[in-house]
């Protein structure tokens, strides 16, 4: 697997290449914004670690600039940035994943697989529900004549949720399915991603879609 680190602090970068290239990847480095995107748009990786703050070209910048141009490449962003409008504007453009430093080696890791492993999965399906049409092959919601791209995180909660319409679905459940590690009470991830989704889904329709069982976790309702 080829995995590209954008980070301008040269010993975590070194100490990023080799715990990566000890556990079988293969590892390109840059330092840079600029010398980054000239690697996305020459290479093809398997996953992104991404800095926040870099010279040159943000890593918000890059991450914004991938996804418009349809790169599905996952991005997982590594960064000193923790403050909870950070994560959302980090998301927003297209982050796949997000951890802050000081981090843990295996933490980082294990969500690397997940993200990598996920992204080789390609559900094939229609789902519909009122006047919502969801596309899960495509990373698509339509209605009302309009549409909206998913990210694939994006993409995964609202399959799971149509796959059991009519069930609560935990957000330790959420947290194992799609991003594939044990349940953190203290992360909001999901809870910022489930937002994400409704504003999404509500520019298109003013139907309610994804509903919140308080203490349980989220649902749609039944299709059949």
């Amino acid at each position: 697997m080829k995995i590209l680190i954008v980070e301008d602090e040269k010993r975590l970068a070194q100490h990023l290449q080799v715990l990566l290239e000890e556990n079988d990847y293969q590892v390109t480095v840059a330092d840079d914004g600029k010398e980054a995107w000239e690697q996305v748009t020459t290479n093809a990786f398997d996953a992104i670690v991404l800095d926040w703050l870099l010279p040159e070209l943000s890593g918000l910048e890059i991450c914004e600039r991938l996804r418009k141009r349809g790169d599905k490449t996952p991005i997982l962003f590594l960064t000193a940035q923790s403050a909870i409008g950070h994560r959302i504007k980090g998301f927003e453009v297209g982050a796949d994943d997000y951890l802050t430093k000081p981090f843990h080696s295996e933490e980082l890791l294990f969500r690397l697989a997940s993200l990598i492993r996920r992204s080789h999965q390609a559900p094939i399906a229609i789902y519909m529900a009122k006047d919502i049409t969801f596309d899960a092959s495509k990373h698509f919601v339509y209605a009302g004549g309009k549409s909206v791209e998913l990210s694939q995180k994006e993409s995964a909660i609202l399959t799971l949720l149509f796959q059991s319409s009519g069930q609560t679905i935990s957000k330790k459940t959420f947290l194992r399915e799609i991003w594939g590690y044990d349940f953190d009470p203290k992360t909001n991830t999901l809870e910022v991603y489930i937002r994400m989704l409704r504003s999404k889904i509500d520019q298109l329709s003013p139907e309610k879609l994804i509903y919140t069982k308080r203490g349980e976790g989220y649902y749609i309702e039944s299709q059949t």
